[in-house]
């Protein structure tokens, strides 16, 4: 797949492109079970006691606990049945290892971020119909989430089943109608997470099929609907920095800070 200069002019000018075919069927399949497993995993765990584990990112994550005493961290805004913050399991995954660091992968990056790129994140996101996890997520730019640094980092919104306004899918909203480009101050909202817009702007809906990608910058704000349909909505994110994004005291990377693309060309991973 090559990138058009329509979509690198757009996410120039307005922080964002979509791609509606992106993920082969056969990769849709194999990310849909990583997902499933992770979903069952947690739905059969236990949070671990506070005062047995180290509190991270100000709370945010939790340590939980499975069957076979596999240790996981969660977000705190997960809710069995209902909508799910699953992440960082690409270490012991070899779908989720192949999936983030695919030729499409590199060829994002590049368009995007440049000849030097660091992997910073993947996660699980998924609403169910109905009760919690039809919930709405506020405006918000994603390097709101992480410590300060210089240069922004990139998001790939990865749909693993048909999105749309009816089962929750984000909107975005392009730096000419958001009237910034720069970090805006946020507010953190007890059940939809930080927002930094307080505008009246509906914002563009990613309406992809399965296998579809929304990519956007760490600038750009976005949200996600309410799923009021009688279908999940399931999707994988990624994120690559320009930077290594690290601890507020610089002492380790905030989630990743692994080495993806050195002189515009892939890092051998071994």
């Amino acid at each position: 797949m090559t990138i058009s200069d329509h979509d690198k002019e757009q996410f120039r000018e307005e922080g964002y492109f979509l791609m509606p075919q992106a993920i082969p069927p056969a990769g849709l399949e194999e990310l849909r079970a990583v997902c499933e497993h992770y979903i069952a995993e947690y739905d059969n765990s236990e949070p671990l006691p506070e005062d047995e584990v180290e509190p991270m990112h100000g709370g945010e994550l939790k340590t939980r606990v499975a069957p076979d005493g596999c240790r996981f961290l969660a977000n705190a805004l997960t809710e069995k049945n209902a909508r799910y913050f699953l992440q960082q399991r690409h270490t012991e995954n070899a779908v989720l290892r192949e999936f983030i660091s695919n030729p499409l992968m590199v060829e994002v990056c590049l368009a995007t971020l440049g000849e030097e790129v660091y992997f910073h994140f993947e996660g699980f996101v998924v609403k169910y119909p109905s009760g919690a996890g039809s919930a709405e997520f506020s405006w918000h730019q994603d390097s709101s989430y992480v410590p300060k640094h210089e240069l922004p980092s990139l998001t790939l919104w990865c749909a693993l089943d048909p999105v749309d306004e009816e089962n929750g899918t984000i909107y975005v909203l392009p730096f000419s109608r958001a009237g910034t480009r720069e970090l805006a101050p946020h507010e953190t909202l007890p059940d939809t997470g930080k927002v930094g817009y307080f505008g009246d702007d509906p914002g563009i809906p990613a309406v992809l099929p399965a296998g579809g990608i929304a990519v956007f910058s760490s600038l750009t704000f976005h949200r996600s609907g309410a799923n009021t349909s009688r279908r999940a909505r399931r999707a994988l994110v990624v994120q690559y920095s320009a930077e290594p994004i690290m601890t507020e005291d610089g002492s380790k990377p905030w989630h990743a800070a692994d080495p993806f693309l050195k002189n515009g060309r892939r890092v051998d991973p071994s």
